[in-house]
């Protein structure tokens, strides 16, 4: 009598008696004490089956690229860390036309995330929330490392501020350089090989 307790005992506590969530379905596995859900199962966002959840809300603000002259249109993302998909809002420009920084929200479903800004209409001008935002984007600051947001089940997050901005400001510092460089050294005919046969 006391081997069966105890038996039932490890059952419970390593959670081996559960119902799972397969293609739509609660599946019993192994012997659980609870009743079959009465909830509808569908895959969470790693991919895994779980009872509906609802979704849950995070927000922030962003802010324009560092080149850019005036408003135009934006995206905040957030990209799942364990699947491939991406939850995306859109902040046209006339409406953030006569702001420096803009508030967003995004409702997702319990998850890790990345979350990133961009130019609508140029994906490769881009900020993120990273190690440099939450450290306070001061010259102490050295680590530009994005930061999965952990999207938990039952509250929303606030403060996710996808604001840095530096691997763009690195694109545009390579750019002027190009620039100032070629200006400096101006290619002649000379130096251009056209590929032709020699005389």
């Amino acid at each position: 009598m006391l081997t069966s307790v105890a038996l039932i005992s490890v059952r419970i506590i390593t959670g081996e008696d559960s119902w799972i969530c397969d293609n739509g379905e609660w599946v019993k596995h192994g012997y659980p004490i609870s009743p079959k859900p009465t909830s509808e199962c569908v895959p969470d966002d790693s991919g895994a089956g779980t009872q509906k959840q609802e979704n849950r809300k995070i927000s922030g603000k962003f802010t324009f690229p560092p080149d850019a002259e005036g408003a135009i249109d934006m995206s905040v993302c957030a990209k799942s860390v364990n699947s491939d998909k991406e939850y995306c809002t859109y902040y046209p420009a006339k409406q953030t036309e006569s702001l420096a920084e803009i508030n967003y929200e995004i409702k997702l479903f319990p998850g890790s995330y990345l979350i990133y800004a961009f130019d609508y209409n140029d994906r490769g001008r881009a900020s993120f929330y990273t190690n440099y935002v939450t450290c306070g984007m001061t010259e102490s600051c050295t680590s530009h490392e994005n930061i999965p947001v952990v999207v938990p089940q039952f509250s929303d997050i606030s403060g996710i501020d996808p604001i840095d901005w530096e691997d763009y400001k690195d694109s545009i510092r390579l750019r002027e350089e190009d620039a100032e460089y070629n200006a400096a050294n101006p290619i002649t005919p000379d130096d251009v090989d056209l590929g032709l046969p020699p005389e």
